[in-house]
């Protein structure tokens, strides 16, 4: 095939995996009502209005924006002016080329969405500002949908769309001064960089080539496709060519970058359930509040949807003792402030109580360090409650009858529970309580009877009468030796007609993931492996870099955990698993499939090794220093099952050599001697498949007492 053919070949592969993309975006953005897709014709005017912040030109028909865009191409800057939409506007169908121009005024979009084939407005500069306002556009396109440089500034604003590229850009860009706040990017980037000869293409949500931009409080659910990936490319949520001021700005990982990370590396990864939910919505206006960004707004979260932003009247505000607090039409109560909440009475409550009704979730800012008695008392609607992990006391009654409260974590800084703190708290199902935890008060969960498991992660702490009066829940706590936990403590029938069952358990104290495998080691010193999939390679000079490596004196047991469809671990690493000195015996189940060179190098108390019949393969020494092992089963001799000649014998698992050394075994193959390092304990061997036995397989082994093999064996080497 010409090279020719095989470049159209390629670029007709590159316009359908487009088209895939364009077509999966398209599924998921919203329909908007707009009066009619642009004829191509241009107004003479404005439908009103005369430039004023009081009575701005008012844009309501898509000839009126094609009007606007056409002035700013010809040099007007509406510098000081204020314009805004009155409806949403279709511009597809037609296209005009945004290729100059500055806009300096104000407009504000009023929430609404321009539907576009191309490029909005080529740039915000000179102090202008673009707000409130929502682009969806399906274009290829080498410049950004938005752009604020010069002191430009956009605000409350989102980007969507498929957007196709060979440059560096993204769904918004920055430059010199230019700020971008409370803004959003939902769609995909596809990257085409060489067709335009680029060396290397960066984009992202924002693409930036200025210390000096700013963005806070944005967030990117941006999906990446890339055609090519030149040395120094990346797609990636937040692309910056330069360190700007970047703060609260988080990005959907479970789309993920093709490569790449943010260049100030201050973003927040979250998962597609994370973001759309009410609680990343409601953290999105707590930064919105903090950051005194804009208070006329809000996120708001439909179902499956990402937050999107709308004009918000407060419902109520107020201000109590440290705090100044908002409650949102969609029920969502807003606490800022620093230090210690006042303490309330159940006869003067805080004045959010007024609105008990109406409160379905709370969100409080980090600076709050003191939750006050009876601060959330009788809200019974609300169903989340979010404070901050540097809280170091809660008040009594603080959350007493909250009977809608459907989890609360209580942070790791806090050591006591008071009295009646989350009394009758009936939907609450689990609770979790840090090793900090020294003290329950009299009451504090009594009536919680949805209450079904609790956790303790430190010694017995001190519990107050009835604690937990009224629940039936199982009780787990730490049994190690570090944490102390009596059998009266066990056996305690004193806590107000409780039924509990305590379950004693080992805790994790550490934890990864090795590719496509999660591990976790106990303070039982047991390394499980779980999930489906493999592990990382390793070598003999890079096998101290394993994860557990720093354990490996103490490790006394190996497990690997099938997944909940019964697949596992496929291959265990090569020098994955050495010099675990305190292992003494170890099974290797069903679905394994190799075990690779030398994985268990110098496990030398290990005593016995039993080899599931799934695995087909056995690296070379694998078992190399397992100098205590006494028994071994396996489902063949060798490295599998149709070996022939050096790794066909059964001391190749053990490693070997060319030459006679100290403490090795001779074994002939049909065309040489090895030399073998079969352990002189090894005293049992079991063969459990029913291949046939190959030529000198147990040959020298002068040290077996007892050799077992399948009944179904057939044949038999010299």
């Amino acid at each position: 095939m010409s090279k020719k053919m095989d470049r159209i070949l390629t670029v007709l592969a590159g316009i359908a995996i487009i088209a895939a993309v364009a077509v999966s975006v398209m599924s998921v953005l919203p329909q908007i009502e707009t009066n009619a897709n642009w004829d191509g014709t241009y107004a003479e005017a404005f439908a009103s209005g005369s430039g004023t912040e009081s009575s701005p030109y008012v844009i309501s028909t898509e000839p009126q924006l094609a009007y606007f865009l056409q002035e700013l191409e010809s040099g007007v800057t509406y510098s000081g002016q204020y314009i805004s939409l009155s409806d949403d506007l279709d511009m597809t169908g037609n296209t005009w080329t945004s290729t100059s121009g500055s806009f300096a005024g104000t407009l504000d979009g009023g929430f609404h969405t321009i539907l576009t084939d191309c490029r909005f407005i080529y740039q915000v500069a000179s102090e202008g500002t673009i707000k409130n306002l929502t682009v969806s556009a399906n274009q290829t396109l080498n410049v950004s949908i938005f752009c604020a440089v010069n002191n430009g500034l956009i605000l409350n604003s989102r980007a969507e769309g498929a957007i196709t590229t060979s440059s560096s850009v993204g769904h918004f860009c920055t430059n010199n001064y230019g700020t971008m706040k409370n803004c959003a990017s939902v769609g995909s980037i596809y990257g085409t960089g060489d067709f335009a000869g680029y060396s290397h293409q960066s984009v992202g949500m924002i693409y930036g080539s200025s210390a000096s931009t700013v963005m806070d409080n944005c967030y990117s659910a941006i999906k990446f496709t890339r055609y090519y990936a030149g040395a120094g490319s990346y797609y990636c949520p937040f692309s910056e060519s330069h360190l700007g001021t970047i703060t609260n700005c988080y990005y959907d990982s479970s789309i993920g970058a093709v490569n790449g990370v943010m260049y100030a590396n201050h973003d927040t990864a979250l998962t597609t359930e994370e973001m759309q939910s009410s609680d990343f919505a409601g953290t999105l206006t707590l930064n919105n509040i903090l950051n005194q960004i804009d208070s006329s707004v809000s996120f708001t979260c439909s179902e499956g949807e990402y937050p999107t932003l709308t004009g918000s009247s407060w419902a109520e505000s107020g201000t109590s003792g440290n705090i100044t607090w908002y409650l949102d039409n969609d029920g969502s109560l807003y606490l800022t402030g620093s230090g210690a909440m006042s303490a309330y009475t159940s006869s003067s409550k805080a004045p959010w109580y007024a609105y008990s009704s109406s409160i379905k979730h709370v969100y409080m800012s980090d600076d709050i360090t003191i939750i006050g008695a009876y601060a959330f008392y009788g809200l019974n609607y609300v169903e989340s409650i979010k404070c901050s992990s540097e809280i170091t006391s809660i008040g009594s009654y603080a959350f007493y009858n909250c009977s809608s409260l459907q989890e609360f974590e209580i942070p790791e800084t806090i050591t006591s529970i008071p009295t009646y703190a989350f009394g009758k708290c009936t939907s609450l199902t689990s609770m979790y309580f840090s090793e900090n935890i020294t003290s329950i008060g009299s009451y504090a969960f009594s009536g919680c009877t949805g209450i079904t498991e609790m956790t303790f992660d430190g010694s017995y702490p001190s519990f107050g009468t009835s604690a937990f009066a009224g629940i039936t829940a199982t009780i787990n706590y730490p049994v190690a030796d570090q944490y102390v936990w009596s059998s009266k403590t066990l056996s305690a029938t004193s806590f107000g007609g409780a039924e509990l069952t305590w379950v004693g358990y080992h805790k994790t104290i550490a934890s990864g993931v090795e590719r496509d495998i999660t591990w976790t080691l106990d303070d039982a010193y047991t390394l499980t492996l779980s999930g489906y999939g493999y592990m990382y390679n390793y070598s003999s000079s890079t096998y101290a870099s394993t994860p557990w490596y720093s354990y490996r004196d103490k490790i006394v047991s190996l497990v690997i955990e099938a997944d909940e469809d019964g697949n596992t671990v496929l291959e265990l690493p090569a020098y994955g698993l050495n010099n675990l000195t305190a292992l003494t015996s170890f099974t290797i189940p069903e679905g394994v499939k190799i075990i690779d060179q030398y994985c268990f190098k110098g496990c030398s108390a290990l005593e016995e090794i039993n080899v599931a019949s799934s695995v087909t393969q056995i690296g070379e020494g694998a078992f190399n220093g397992c100098d205590s092992l006494e028994k071994i089963t396996l489902p063949f001799v060798g490295a599998g099952n149709t070996t022939t000649g050096y790794n066909s014998v059964f001391g190749y698992i053990f490693g070997y050599s060319t030459s006679s050394e100290t403490g090795t075994t001779a074994q002939r193959t049909s065309n040489a001697t090895y030399y073998y390092y079969i352990p002189t304990t090894l005293k049992s061997v079991t063969i459990t498949g029913d291949a046939d036995i190959p030529y000198g397989a147990f040959y020298g082994c002068s040290n077996l007492t007892d050799i077992t093999l399948n009944d179904s064996i057939s044949g038999l080497g010299s």
